[in-house]
């Protein structure tokens, strides 16, 4: 038996009691609970639309909504990476290896110009950590579409979020635990890599938030 739409947006009521913080799940969760009720009714045509819900949420609540978020973020974990090493391989290919190579000798050319290898790689470190920052605002300014938070979009940030700060440990690490002679070239391959990565990053998250806007009809 199909719900009206009186009950449709009562259920979307109920389920924004779950304190749900991401509408793709909102909405995903609240067609699968839609299901769930009409399933219940047809099995007992004699029920009422209150009955057949509180059946429904003998078989679907918060737990099981707990569950499928864990396992959204899983999934979209897998994607991300899946999708950046894809990313990154381009790199590895022509003309993109030949641009790689290019920067990574540009970027050890630089430290010609600096006392030490030291204060050059510090100075890589810090060019990470000010590109961590700015994602950080552009985070906290782009978070929600129209007023919207989307658990796709907050993954792909946080997943960035931590390559550009994985990477910032390993560059300071390269100063202070390898010889001399072999912290520069390493740390200069690091340094590209890095923002070879924040490039495929920031791809990704256009792409998602492409993807949302059409998907959900967001302008």
């Amino acid at each position: 038996m199909k719900l009206t739409n009186q009950q449709i947006a009562y259920v979307n009521s109920d389920i924004q009691s779950f304190e749900i913080k991401w509408y793709e799940l909102e909405v995903e969760l609240t067609d699968h609970f839609i299901s769930i009720i009409e399933d219940v009714w047809d099995k007992n045509q004699d029920l009422t639309f209150y009955q057949a819900k509180e059946l429904a949420h003998q078989r679907f609540g918060k737990k099981e909504y707990k569950a499928i978020e864990k396992q959204r973020i899983n999934i979209l974990q897998k994607e991300y990476n899946r999708t950046q090493r894809k990313e990154l391989t381009d790199y590895l290919k022509f003309p993109k290896i030949v641009m790689s190579i290019l920067a990574l000798i540009l970027v050890y050319k630089f430290s010609f110009y600096f006392e030490s290898t030291v204060s050059y790689i510090k100075t890589l470190s810090i060019i990470v950590l000010g590109l961590n920052f700015i994602h950080m605002m552009i985070w906290l300014w782009f978070r929600k579409v129209e007023n919207e938070r989307f658990l796709a979009l907050e993954m792909t940030f946080r997943m960035t979020n931590s390559v550009m700060l994985g990477f910032y440990g390993f560059l300071v690490m390269t100063k202070d635990y390898l010889a001399i002679e072999y912290a520069l070239p390493i740390a200069c391959f690091l340094f590209v890599v890095t923002i070879a990565m924040i490039l495929t990053s920031y791809h990704l998250t256009n792409k998602v938030f492409i993807s949302i806007k059409k998907q959900y009809q967001l302008t």
